[in-house]
């Protein structure tokens, strides 16, 4: 696997930045002071298409399923909508005083956006936009970062000041998973495109016994969501805007530690690629495409993706079927034929080595087709039952 520089963009201090649901567009935001722009990018022509004034920093970007909207939350009382095709202001909310407007999420097919505003959710109605709605989340004194599955079942809430994840079923908007494990603020989450996984970040600090110092080296935990147990860990650099996101297969998720660039494969837990940047930056792949973005205070720098591991889709639903499964945990659908190849190769190759053995006169390669032949059909014979195992119990689940 390589990374293939595209193109970089020099621009002030850019903070923020997220690519459309297509992945044909990046927001940006940059500037300093009280002179901060939203940059809009079209990724295929290498172009930037629309520069919006904004006048104070935005906390959050988010762009509308069918990315013609553009979301952006100022950092206290106001979260705005902007239509990237006109480049006009759509609408500006007014959320009321608090400890401030962070986390930014489409919700129910783009016609509702979620805002989180202290320890509370806003939801706004983009059909009847003066409807606002208030949910608070017990135990949450200021929400931090918001992120919701593809399939809009489960909304992710990253705390600042306990430390915690939470995990709602938005189907009654119950808390159904309290995650614990961090010691610093949740500075992203991050829900697997295809499975039942959500990434959490932090910048996690470590004590040295000897001197009693705590530093920040940061992590990113793997959670199953249907279990809520801790599937895996991935050490980063412990910085405020770390994003540690997956690929648009799943396969792989990037982190960033200090001067270095990480990519990781989910399912081995090894690093597959790291790159040296000159200075701490800030990392982010597109979920629709493997572009990969990397930004410091002086640049945006947008990579593609050579050689990435891919999973195979399911032929019913199209979705990701995990490594070494026959079966879609979306919509239960198992490639039987699969399965009765396996089983049909494994009974030739016995069938062969049981025919040729009595044949060849030559001792030598006698035991070679028996220990060939026969082997590779008994592997085979292993490898369906396996298969087989994994369908039935994919489809209790």
């Amino acid at each position: 696997m390589k990374l293939r520089e595209l193109s970089t963009y020099l621009k002030p201090q850019p903070l923020y930045l997220c690519f459309s649901p297509n992945g044909k567009l990046m927001a940006a935001q940059y500037g300093q002071d009280n002179n901060f722009m939203i940059g809009l990018w079209d990724i295929d022509n290498n172009k930037q298409v629309l520069e919006i004034p904004v006048g104070e920093f935005h906390h959050d970007l988010c762009f509308s399923p069918d990315g013609s909207i553009l979301a952006a939350s100022e950092p206290f009382e106001i979260t705005s909508l902007w239509d990237i095709n006109k480049g006009s202001k759509i609408k500006s909310f007014n959320l009321g005083a608090g400890l401030g407007l962070k986390g930014l999420v489409f919700y129910s097919n783009g016609n509702k956006l979620i805002v989180g505003h202290g320890g509370r959710l806003h939801f706004i109605n983009l059909k009847s936009p003066d409807t606002i709605r208030e949910k608070n989340i017990r135990g949450v004194e200021e929400i931090e970062c918001l992120s919701i599955s593809n399939d809009e079942k489960f909304l992710a809430v990253g705390s600042r000041w306990d430390k915690n994840v939470y995990v709602i079923e938005t189907k009654k908007w119950k808390t159904i998973h309290k995650f614990t494990e961090h010691n610093a603020s949740i500075t992203n989450i991050h829900f697997h495109p295809h499975l039942s996984i959500l990434a959490s970040v932090s910048g996690d600090y470590y004590e040295y016994k000897p001197q009693k110092t705590k530093v920040a080296k940061g992590k990113i935990i793997l959670w199953d969501i249907q279990t809520g147990e801790k599937l895996k860990e991935f050490p980063c650099g412990g910085m405020w805007n770390t994003h540690g996101n997956f690929n648009s297969t799943g396969e792989l998720i990037v982190t960033n530690n200090e001067r270095e660039v990480i990519i990781w494969n989910v399912s081995s837990g090894r690093k597959i690629h790291r790159f040296s940047v000159e200075m701490e930056s800030n990392v982010l792949f597109s979920t629709a495409n493997d572009f990969l973005a990397i930004w410091n205070l002086l640049r945006i720098s947008l990579y593609g993706v050579e050689g990435a591991p891919s999973n195979k889709k399911c032929k019913k639903c199209g979705q990701i079927i995990k490594s070494g499964d026959v079966t879609c945990s979306h919509c239960g659908y198992t490639e039987w034929r699969s399965i009765l190849f396996n089983g049909i190769f494994s009974l030739l190759c016995l069938g062969a080595a049981i025919f040729l053995s009595p044949i060849i006169t030559s001792s030598f390669w006698r035991f070679a087709i028996r220990l060939g032949v026969g082997g590779l059909g008994v592997i085979m014979i292993l490898v369906t039952i396996s298969c087989l195992i994994r369908a039935f119990k994919t489809a209790k689940k």
